[in-house]
């Protein structure tokens, strides 16, 4: 699938989004990460976007949206990265891991282009305590209480956010063993592998699905790129393969 018709058919969500929610032309300003993801079920107290099918993950750098009748999600830094921008940090270690024949193991992102969107509203003001969840509610009594006591005012707005695409993969179902049960599982874990580090289950899979030089070479791969964080949520299943699909690390702000 063409990146432009990627890049529509989310462009055509956030426009929705930020079209009929007060709460998301005040978020997206600044994105930041919430406590808690955003489901479209969530939404119901907010009628006219109700219907849509997207939800909203995220993680400690990065939001990602999810179309759940779409093969492709998007992902985009939130300001907690702003020294940090992730998402272009996997296209280098995808390309890296392409040059060292690894690349069936990552998720293949590409860069979308920007989402620009300009709109009338309330500027952000980090005198708001960040939102914890969606809640239109919290935003419009925050912003009249900035209207009350600092007489703000609406002004031209111009939302800026870089998208970049990933292949929807699947979760994978991890099994655990007992080390005593398994030799190759005890090894496995035991080792100081970043596929270890989060969840034996995950190094284990892949020594099982792939041997053990593809296990090595993955270990030394992670290793060389700092590549960490390997749990059951970044590591997924695609057309029958384990895949990381987040793999720009951890970092230590």
């Amino acid at each position: 699938m063409k990146a432009t018709m990627i890049f529509n058919h989310f462009k055509n969500i956030l426009d929705e989004l930020i079209d009929e929610s007060n709460f998301f032309k005040y978020y997206f300003q600044c994105p930041t990460s919430l406590d808690e993801d955003i489901y479209w079920e969530d939404w119901e107290e907010c009628e006219a976007i109700y219907s849509n099918s997207t939800s909203i993950r995220f993680g400690a750098s990065r939001g990602c949206l999810i179309d759940d009748t779409y093969d492709y999600v998007v992902k985009f830094d939130l300001t907690e990265s702003d020294e940090n921008p992730t998402c272009s940090d996997e296209i280098t270690i995808y390309d890296a891991a392409a040059q060292n024949g690894l690349e069936r193991f990552f998720a293949k992102p590409v860069y979308l282009g920007t989402y620009t969107k300009k709109i009338k509203f309330y500027a952000w003001d980090y005198d708001i305590e960040k939102p914890y969840c969606f809640d239109e509610d919290y935003i419009a009594k925050s912003i009249q209480e900035l209207i009350d006591n600092y007489d703000i005012r609406k002004e031209e707005i111009e939302i800026r956010i870089p998208l970049y695409a990933y292949p929807k993969a699947e979760r994978h179902e991890f099994h655990v063993y007992e080390e005593d049960q398994d030799e190759t599982y005890r090894s496995v874990s035991h080792s100081n592998s970043p596929l270890v580090e989060r969840e034996a289950g995950i190094g284990y899979a892949f020594v099982s699905m792939y041997g053990e030089d593809v296990f090595d070479a993955l270990t030394e791969f992670c290793d060389e790129h700092n590549i960490n964080d390997l749990h059951t949520g970044n590591v997924m299943e695609l057309n029958g393969e384990l895949i990381f699909t987040d793999y720009c690390g951890y970092p230590e702000w």
